[in-house]
C-alpha cells in the first residue's frame, strides 16, 4: 500500500529550515526534532514537487466540518423498531468483522507455519564468519514523559528524545559490529521484546503521556520502519521475532487469554510485516501468545517480555529473585512440552543482565519516577547486543548505550 503524501506545508517547512541552517542537514533535523532520514525523505519529496526555500507556506489542510443532526422526538414503537434495526446492523457488522479477522489470522498462521529463514541455521565454514548478531529492542516506552525536575537527576524522556535514542542505538549497534568486531555476518536478528509504547494502563500515564496510544503507535511505526530498513541495508537480511508487553495492551486489567489480539503492539507488528511484504530481506515471527522461539546456528532462544514473571525481588538482589525463579519454571515447562531452549530473552525489568542462560534487557527511557519511588539504582539507557556462533553458541555480548 502506497504511503500517504506528505502535506505541502511540511515540505516547505523542511526546505526553509535547511536553508536557515545553511544546508546542514543534521542541524536542520535537530531543529525540527526529526530523524535525519525523515528530513531527507521530505527534502526529496519537496524537490520532486518543485518546492523551494522562501516560497509562501501552503495553508494547512482544514479538518472537515461534521454536522450532527439531532433526532426528532419519536414514539415508543418507532424508537423500539429503530433500536431493533441498529441491533441487526451491529450483529451483521460483527459477523463481517469476525470473518475478516479469521481470514487475517489464517494468513498469519500460515506465515508462522512456514520454515524459518534458512540463513539462521545455515552452516558457515568461512574463516571470516563471526556468527549472527542479535539486537534486542524492548521497553522503549514510546510516548512516555520523564521530567528531570521531578527526579532531581539528569534524565529526561519524551517522544523526540525517544526518536533520538532509537536512532543512536541502531547506528551504534552497526558501528560496534562493523568496526569493533572483525568478521562477516549473514544478516542480523532484531528482537522486538514488548513495551514498545507507553500505553495507557495507568492513570498517571494517561495524564502525562506525549499523545494517545494511537499517536504513539503511528510515530513509532514510522521510526521502526526506518530502523528495519537501515539494518537490512547494513547487514543484508533482518529476522524479527516479536512479542507483546504489558504496557501495549488495550485492556486495563492484565489477562492471559487472547494476549496478542488485545495488544496494540501485536497490531503494530502486523502493520510492519505488511509494510515490508515486498522486501524479501525481512522475515518475521509474530506469535499470538507471550513467547516465540528461534534457532541460531543450533543455539535455541526463547523470547518473552517478562511480565508473566511474578514480582518478589528486594532491595539487595533486585529483580534477580523473580527472574531466576521464573527462568527455572519456564525451562521446566518448555522441556515438558518438548520445546526446550538454551537461552531465555526478556525485557520488562529495565535492568541489563547477562546471565548464563538468559539475557534481561535494559530500557530506552532509563531512570524514571517509578524507579525512584522504589529506590532503584539508576542505570544508563541501554539495549542488548550479542553474537551467536556455530561453534560456541552465545559469545560476544555488548551493551549499546543510547
Amino acid at each position: 500500500m502506497a504511503a500517504a503524501p506528505i502535506p505541502d506545508h511540511l515540505l516547505q517547512q523542511a526546505v526553509d529550515t535547511l536553508a536557515a541552517c545553511e544546508g546542514n542537514i543534521s542541524r536542520a533535523a535537530d531543529a525540527l526534532g526529526l530523524p535525519r532520514p525523515t528530513l531527507q525523505h521530505r527534502l526529496k519529496a519537496a524537490d520532486r514537487s518543485g518546492i523551494k526555500a522562501g516560497m509562501p507556506t501552503p495553508p494547512r489542510p482544514e479538518a472537515p466540518v461534521i454536522v450532527v443532526q439531532l433526532p426528532e422526538p419519536r414514539s415508543r414503537d418507532v424508537e423500539m423498531e429503530s433500536l431493533r434495526k441498529q441491533l441487526r446492523e451491529a450483529q451483521a457488522g460483527a459477523a463481517i468483522h469476525e470473518w475478516a479477522k479469521a481470514i487475517i489470522q489464517q494468513a498469519d498462521t500460515q506465515a508462522q507455519e512456514r520454515a524459518p529463514a534458512p540463513w539462521l541455521r545455515e552452516h558457515v565454514s568461512t574463516p571470516t564468519a563471526a556468527g549472527i548478531p542479535t539486537l534486542l529492542l524492548s521497553d522503549l516506552h514510546w510516548g512516555e514523559v520523564v521530567r528531570s525536575g521531578e527526579l532531581g537527576f539528569d534524565n529526561y524522556y519524551d517522544m523526540p528524545e525517544a526518536q533520538r535514542r532509537l536512532q543512536n542505538v541502531t547506528h551504534k549497534a552497526a558501528v560496534l559490529l562493523r568496526d569493533h568486531v572483525v568478521g562477516d555476518y549473514p544478516g542480523i536478528v532484531l528482537c522486538l521484546g514488548g513495551d514498545l509504547v507507553s500505553g495507557s494502563i495507568h492513570d498517571e500515564l494517561q495524564q502525562t503521556n506525549d499523545g494517545t496510544v494511537l499517536q504513539q503507535m503511528l510515530d513509532l511505526f514510522e521510526h521502526l520502519q526506518t530502523t528495519i530498513k537501515f539494518l537490512a541495508d547494513e547487514f543484508g537480511r533482518v529476522h524479527l521475532p516479536c512479542v507483546t508487553g504489558n504496557h501495549g495492551r488495550s485492556n486495563q486489567k492484565w489477562q492471559a487469554k487472547r494476549r496478542g489480539h488485545l495488544s496494540y503492539e501485536w497490531l503494530l507488528y502486523q502493520f510492519l510485516q505488511r509494510a515490508f511484504a515486498c522486501d524479501e530481506r525481512v522475515t518475521w515471527q509474530i506469535p499470538d501468545g507471550p513467547d516465540t522461539d528461534f534457532d541460531l546456528l543450533g543455539t535455541r532462544y526463547r523470547l518473552t517480555h517478562g511480565d508473566t514473571f511474578r514480582t518478589g525481588g528486594d532491595g539487595i538482589i533486585g529483580p534477580l529473585g523473580p527472574i531466576t525463579r521464573g527462568t527455572l519454571k519456564r525451562g521446566r515447562m518448555a522441556a515438558a512440552m518438548n520445546q526446550p531452549f538454551d537461552h531465555l530473552l526478556m525485557g520488562h525489568w529495565h535492568t541489563l543482565i547477562w546471565g548464563t542462560n538468559l539475557i534481561v534487557n535494559g530500557s530506552l527511557k532509563g531512570f524514571d519516577e517509578f524507579a525512584m519511588s522504589l529506590s532503584v539504582t539508576p542505570e544508563k539507557p541501554a539495549q542488548a547486543l550479542w553474537l551467536t556462533s556455530e561453534q560456541h553458541g552465545r559469545t560476544i555480548q555488548m551493551p549499546v548505550y543510547s
